[in-house]
């Protein structure tokens, strides 16, 4: 355990100056949450390539196409295998609230991850609401999960453990994964749990009541309005928001969750939800690797061209993937 939980003084420390200042340049632009989903996600790619990660080059880079059966389509997978030796597969679910992002937005932190933390990646491009509302990404995030295991030798997977990590809304996906009897009402469930799971600063609970809903409101990546404009356009309408595959936090199946690692961040409107599922999970005897960036803003390697704090937080969830 890496920080103590119940620590409260964790949340306030100083925001990391180049991540303030990114904060700060979101003020220069219409408020997202205006915006219809279509501009916004080119907005997150844009956003991405001027302040986030440098690309890193790969052994391999192969993008696949995975037929998916609710409704019928096709989705895309982008496999990444480092050109150090890798350990174990990792598949990874992008953040956006299931309304922005893509395999595109999150392509350097996956080649980050992959060469920091000695895995083999394979990114999901799931579909996205509201033209795809819940539980769509859910069923495409899990008909990838299965499509991976079935595919381990046509992907030349390494031997090692597979896992599932995602942040934000990814992490809320890669969660989901993993509690396979909450799965029973949908089309399509995972065929196993994943060995592990990587959650960082996850969607957990879109009742949106928390403390910390209130307390970021302005000058960060994700405020309270943004998440809402998420739920909006996510959820086929209010009743769904206490279905723990929507708020996956009340799910009563929390206990069986595999070896987890879960990172929060001091601001966040996301925070006070991600706090509580580390108090469930330590109740609940789950084993925990949890950390805490108190001086850390939600989807913070979206600015680490900005923040030495966030290509060290980034250091750090590789580290942590190592250690897996």
């Amino acid at each position: 355990m890496n920080t103590s939980i119940q620590d409260n003084t964790l949340h306030h420390q100083p925001l990391a100056l180049g991540q303030r200042l990114a904060g700060l340049s979101l003020s220069l632009l219409p408020p997202f949450h205006w915006l219809p989903p279509k501009v916004f996600r080119r907005l997150f790619l844009i956003l991405d390539r001027i302040c986030g990660l440098g690309s890193i080059a790969m052994k391999r880079v192969e993008d696949y196409s995975v037929s998916v059966s609710y409704p019928n389509g096709d989705i895309r997978l982008r496999l990444y295998e480092p050109n150090v030796p890798s350990q174990k597969t990792l598949v990874f679910f992008h953040s956006g609230g299931c309304v922005i992002g893509s395999i595109d937005t999150h392509d350097r932190f996956c080649r980050h991850l992959a060469h920091l933390g000695q895995a083999t990646v394979i990114s999901v491009d799931y579909r996205l609401a509201p033209e795809h509302p819940f539980p769509v990404s859910i069923t495409d995030a899990l008909s990838a999960w299965n499509w991976v295991l079935d595919h381990k030798r046509q992907l030349a997977l390494p031997e090692g453990p597979i896992g599932v990590a995602g942040d934000s809304a990814g992490g809320y996906l890669s969660l989901i994964v993993n509690l396979i009897e909450d799965q029973s009402s949908l089309p399509v469930q995972a065929q196993r749990q994943a060995d592990f799971q990587m959650i960082m600063f996850p969607m957990l609970d879109l009742n949106a009541n928390t403390p910390s809903y209130g307390e970021f409101t302005r000058h960060l990546i994700l405020t309270d309005r943004i998440m809402k404009y998420f739920r909006k356009h996510y959820l086929r309408s209010n009743e769904d928001l206490n279905h723990p595959l929507v708020s996956p936090l009340l799910s009563q199946h929390l206990h069986q969750c595999p070896k987890t690692y879960l990172l929060t961040v001091g601001y966040d409107p996301l925070r006070d939800e991600g706090i509580e599922l580390a108090n469930q999970l330590k109740n609940k005897q789950v084993d925990l690797d949890y950390e805490h960036f108190g001086d850390c803003m939600h989807s913070f390697f979206s600015a680490a061209r900005l923040s030495p704090r966030a290509k060290r937080g980034v250091h750090q969830i590789a580290q942590a993937l190592r250690n897996m």
